[in-house]
């Protein structure tokens, strides 16, 4: 009996043995499929694809430069206009009074200065022969220098009331279209309040709200940005970032960023919604998938596969992350063999196999 159970268990270990052979372990570990990916640094190649708008280059407020009520409005929201153009007009009848009565002043200054002017000359002829005394002289050229400035002083009332009935009528200071009418006909308004808010044609921004990440990344003043009709990815132009926002919104934590368009279709309207993509000029970048990411004494790291097919941690600085991929700053070189899938599973030098088509 003793014997016939010593033979069971080498028979046993014997199968076991041999079912092993086969069963893709070397040195008692298994041989793990995973997928890879051969670096290979490029252009940098942003796919991030963000939203915003088109809006104008420039918004210009229109406003009075003196308090009144509107007697009269001649464009509307959406209307097209163009530089002089008249836009609307206050009650200028007190103004009016201003100007008739200044003018009245001019003149009669300039009679006075006609009057004070021939009895100045007749006492500059008469001082000579002592027809006339110094005194009354004197007198004579006093009132024509008095006269003189009497004119001046009602020529600058009159030339001041004139502006002032100027001020009475709102015109378009640039070309461009109606966006925003702010008063009515009747409305008695303050001096510079806004009564109608203009889009110069100087040009179109592409508006969005950048994540801090691409401020993080190298978006500043400068930057390109492929925009397109999201309506119609077809229609594109190129937009040159002008402006980025340094504080995040408290609202949603992203900064506002313009980029400049100087040749914007047609079909790409004010308020238009736009998709935008940063073209970037950077060059040997290296971009992996967010699937090798895995970390190692506190650290990003990933698995680099060996000649001798076997894997081991490599430490890297990440640039940046996006929703699917993560660009290295350092820690890989060209021609390293990452593992893309599977880094859950695999151990320290442990021996790896690229997985068949639908493998894990």
């Amino acid at each position: 009996m003793t014997r016939y159970l010593t033979a069971l268990a080498i028979a046993v270990v014997l199968a076991l043995s041999l079912s092993g052979c086969g069963d893709g372990k070397e040195g008692g570990q298994a041989v793990r499929p995973v997928r890879s990916i051969v670096i290979e640094p490029g252009p940098a190649a942003m796919k991030e694809i963000f939203t915003g708008q088109i809006d104008a280059h420039n918004y210009v407020s229109v406003s009075f430069r003196i308090a009144g009520k509107i007697r009269e409005r001649f464009v509307s929201a959406g209307d097209r206009v163009k530089a002089g153009q008249l836009l609307a007009r206050l009650d200028d009848a007190v103004q009016k009074d201003s100007l008739t009565s200044a003018q009245a002043q001019v003149l009669a200054s300039k009679a006075a200065l006609e009057q004070a002017s021939k009895l100045a000359g007749r006492a500059e002829s008469l001082i000579g022969e002592r027809a006339v005394s110094q005194n009354q002289y004197d007198t004579a050229i006093r009132s024509r220098k008095e006269a003189t400035e009497n004119l001046r002083a009602s020529q600058a009332s009159a030339h001041s009331a004139a502006e002032q009935l100027s001020y009475t009528i709102l015109k378009a200071p640039v070309n461009g279209v109606i966006t925003n009418r702010l008063a009515e006909s009747g409305e008695n308004v303050a001096a510079g309040q806004a009564i109608f808010r203009i889009a110069q044609d100087s040009g179109f921004d592409a508006v969005f709200d950048m994540p801090t990440e691409m401020i993080r990344w190298g978006l500043a003043n400068g930057s390109r940005i492929k925009v397109c009709l999201d309506s119609d990815r077809n229609v594109c132009a190129t937009g040159t970032v002008y402006e980025v926002s340094p504080e995040a919104s408290d609202t949603t934590r992203t900064h506002l960023t313009k980029a400049f368009i100087a040749d914007c279709p047609a079909s790409m309207l004010l308020g238009s919604t736009v998709t935008g993509e940063i073209i970037e000029d950077r060059q040997n970048v290296i971009v992996i998938p967010k699937t090798a990411l895995t970390s190692h004494n506190d650290r990003a790291a990933v698995w680099v596969i060996g000649q001798d097919s076997t894997v081991s941690y490599r430490a890297i600085d990440i640039d940046r992350y996006t929703k699917d991929n993560v660009y290295v700053k350092s820690g890989l070189s060209k021609g390293d063999r990452v593992v893309t899938a599977g880094v859950q599973v695999l151990l320290e030098g442990q021996k790896v196999k690229e997985a068949a088509n639908g493998a894990d």
